[in-house]
Protein backbone atom coordinates (compact mmCIF):
# COMPACT_ATOMS: atom_id res chain seq x y z
CA UNK A 1 0.00 0.00 0.00
CA UNK A 2 1.25 3.47 -0.93
CA UNK A 3 1.91 5.04 2.10
CA UNK A 4 0.10 8.28 0.89
CA UNK A 5 -3.06 6.16 0.44
CA UNK A 6 -5.37 6.39 3.82
CA UNK A 7 -5.33 3.07 5.85
CA UNK A 8 -8.56 1.34 7.69
CA UNK A 9 -7.72 2.83 10.64
CA UNK A 10 -6.93 6.15 8.91
CA UNK A 11 -10.22 5.95 7.07
CA UNK A 12 -12.10 4.96 10.17
CA UNK A 13 -10.70 8.12 12.13
CA UNK A 14 -11.42 10.28 9.43
CA UNK A 15 -15.43 9.15 9.04
CA UNK A 16 -15.72 9.22 13.08
CA UNK A 17 -14.45 13.52 12.35
CA UNK A 18 -16.42 13.72 9.25
CA UNK A 19 -19.74 12.42 10.75
CA UNK A 20 -20.51 15.57 13.27
CA UNK A 21 -19.05 17.79 10.72
CA UNK A 22 -21.63 16.56 8.44
CA UNK A 23 -24.24 16.72 11.30
CA UNK A 24 -23.32 20.11 12.24
CA UNK A 25 -22.59 22.04 9.19
CA UNK A 26 -25.70 20.16 7.19
CA UNK A 27 -27.49 23.07 7.78
CA UNK A 28 -25.26 25.82 6.03
CA UNK A 29 -26.72 26.51 2.64
CA UNK A 30 -23.91 26.09 -0.12
CA UNK A 31 -24.18 30.46 -1.85
CA UNK A 32 -22.52 28.40 -4.49
CA UNK A 33 -24.24 28.73 -7.98
CA UNK A 34 -24.95 25.15 -8.69
CA UNK A 35 -23.60 24.65 -12.52
CA UNK A 36 -20.50 26.26 -11.24
CA UNK A 37 -19.19 23.84 -8.25
CA UNK A 38 -16.29 21.58 -8.87
CA UNK A 39 -15.89 20.76 -4.90
CA UNK A 40 -18.95 19.90 -2.21
CA UNK A 41 -19.11 22.21 0.43
CA UNK A 42 -18.54 19.59 3.22
CA UNK A 43 -15.16 18.44 1.40
CA UNK A 44 -13.86 22.55 1.57
CA UNK A 45 -15.19 22.08 5.32
CA UNK A 46 -12.99 18.90 5.95
CA UNK A 47 -10.25 19.88 4.30
CA UNK A 48 -10.37 23.54 6.02
CA UNK A 49 -10.70 21.96 9.49
CA UNK A 50 -7.93 19.37 9.19
CA UNK A 51 -5.54 21.94 7.65
CA UNK A 52 -6.26 24.70 10.44
CA UNK A 53 -6.21 21.48 13.37
CA UNK A 54 -2.48 21.23 11.64
CA UNK A 55 -0.98 24.50 11.96
CA UNK A 56 -2.87 26.61 8.99
CA UNK A 57 -3.88 30.42 9.91
CA UNK A 58 -4.66 31.54 6.65
CA UNK A 59 -6.29 30.58 3.26
CA UNK A 60 -3.07 30.65 1.78
CA UNK A 61 -2.07 27.94 4.49
CA UNK A 62 -4.77 25.94 3.76
CA UNK A 63 -4.34 25.64 0.18
CA UNK A 64 -0.59 24.84 0.93
CA UNK A 65 -2.27 22.08 3.35
CA UNK A 66 -4.70 20.37 1.00
CA UNK A 67 -1.33 20.42 -1.81
CA UNK A 68 0.76 18.70 0.57
CA UNK A 69 -1.69 15.96 1.49
CA UNK A 70 -3.24 16.13 -1.89
CA UNK A 71 -3.38 12.30 -2.66
CA UNK A 72 -4.37 11.47 1.17
CA UNK A 73 -7.44 14.15 0.90
CA UNK A 74 -7.98 12.62 -2.72
CA UNK A 75 -8.09 9.42 -1.91
CA UNK A 76 -10.23 10.01 1.36
CA UNK A 77 -12.74 12.20 -0.09
CA UNK A 78 -12.89 10.87 -3.43
CA UNK A 79 -11.90 14.14 -4.78
CA UNK A 80 -12.59 13.03 -8.42
CA UNK A 81 -11.13 17.22 -9.47
CA UNK A 82 -8.38 17.39 -7.24
CA UNK A 83 -7.98 19.36 -3.67
CA UNK A 84 -9.51 23.19 -4.22
CA UNK A 85 -7.07 25.93 -5.07
CA UNK A 86 -6.60 29.31 -3.23
CA UNK A 87 -9.17 30.98 -5.46
CA UNK A 88 -11.69 28.22 -4.91
CA UNK A 89 -11.37 28.92 -1.07
CA UNK A 90 -11.11 32.78 -1.38
CA UNK A 91 -14.55 32.90 -3.68
CA UNK A 92 -16.01 30.40 -0.86
CA UNK A 93 -14.98 32.38 2.28
CA UNK A 94 -14.17 35.92 1.53
CA UNK A 95 -16.67 36.65 -2.13
CA UNK A 96 -19.73 34.09 -0.27
CA UNK A 97 -18.67 34.71 3.18
CA UNK A 98 -20.04 30.81 4.09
Amino acid sequence: MDKNTPSKAEREQAQILQNPIVEHFSIVEDPRRTGSVHHKLFDILFITICAITCGANNLKAVAEYAKSKKQWLCDLLNLERGVPSYNTLWLLFYVFKA
